[in-house]
């Protein structure tokens, strides 16, 4: 929070590191645990990387929606 940013936005920029190449440690997890090749996880992800990618751009457009449902709450 000292560096100005969100801890919500964070998250969700560590979520997207961990699951896209060339990094994606949760991938090779998940491929260790499944016994299934490296290469088909991440062809197969592809839509949820989109997704969060585009999750991210608007929230980057519009901050306030990150936070609306924690204000809402208290």
């Amino acid at each position: 929070m000292m560096a100005g940013i969100d801890p919500v936005h964070l998250g969700v920029n560590i979520t997207i590191a961990l699951i896209t190449p060339p990094m994606g440690a949760s991938v090779y997890d998940a491929a260790a645990v499944s016994r299934l090749e490296i290469v088909s996880l991440f062809r197969t992800i592809w839509p949820f990387v989109l997704t969060a990618i585009a999750v991210l751009l608007l929230l980057i457009v519009f901050p306030s929606l990150t936070l609306w449902l924690p204000m809402v709450l208290g």
